[in-house]
């Protein structure tokens, strides 16, 4: 959410709307820092990734990917901030050495063993909250899974991984297809806007279950719907009536 007030915030629209963009993104930043939340910051770092390839603008995509080195660097390389838990706390997300890290290694390594002759998983509901509540009996049901990705894998094996990751990335190409197609200034940043958090929010999903909770899930698909139906709404005012006529025509 953080990522698309930004992303908003640098669009075509009235300045109080943008500094209203700016500062909710500053507000989002910071519920993330003090959430303890480390997987946020891949979903942050992806989001402007995609947001400035979409963009199109080379100086903004060469400018992005320094600062992302340059907040990769700062994490990694220095100590500055240590005494501030939220910096510390972020600080951990880039180090391969941390227990935490190394835990969902282990824990991946013993599904693995598991899954060998599962090429289609161990069922819905196998694992996580719902494989404790209803399978707690079984060993695989208590392995927490972490990844949302590591998740899909296990109850439906590698077969339902591809399947899934196939459908979820034609998703949010055929988004960044429509998005480049748009002409519409003000609304072709709004896309991008939905479109990068989307996509950060499913590569964040590898360190935690992320787009399958409430309210992520509500927004990934909603955000999908309203980009994929852009096109019919490009260079128009986006109203009711618009939104109404779409929804009958299709």
């Amino acid at each position: 959410m953080a990522a698309i007030a930004f992303v908003m915030a640098l669009g075509p629209f009235k300045r109080w709307k943008k500094v209203s963009l700016g500062i909710s993104g500053m507000i989002l930043f910071y519920g993330m820092l003090i959430s303890g939340t480390r997987g946020a910051f891949f979903a942050l770092v992806v989001a402007s990734i995609f947001a400035v390839s979409l963009s199109k603008n080379f100086k903004v995509l060469f400018a992005g990917l320094l600062l992302v080195l340059a907040m990769f660097g700062f994490l990694k390389y220095t100590t500055i901030g240590s005494g501030n838990y939220q910096i510390v706390r972020l600080r951990t997300a880039v180090d391969p050495q941390n227990d935490s890290f190394n835990a969902r290694l282990i824990n991946q390594a013993k599904l693995k063993e598991l899954m060998k002759n599962k090429p289609f998983g161990a069922g819905v509901g196998s694992i996580g909250l719902n494989g404790i509540k209803f399978n707690s009996e079984k060993y695989l049901s208590n392995i927490p899974p972490d990844s949302y990705w590591v998740k899909i894998w296990v109850m439906y094996g590698p077969v339902g991984l591809v399947i899934w990751f196939s459908l979820i990335m034609f998703m949010i190409g055929k988004c960044c297809g429509t998005v480049w197609n748009i002409q519409d200034k003000g609304l072709k940043v709004k896309c991008i806007a939905l479109t990068s958090g989307t996509a950060g929010l499913f590569f964040c999903s590898y360190a935690n279950e992320v787009m399958n909770g409430f309210p992520s899930v509500v927004i990934l698909y909603m955000s999908w719907s309203f980009v994929l139906m852009a096109n019919s709404l490009d260079g128009k005012k986006l109203n009711l009536k618009n939104i109404i006529n779409f929804r009958y025509a299709t």
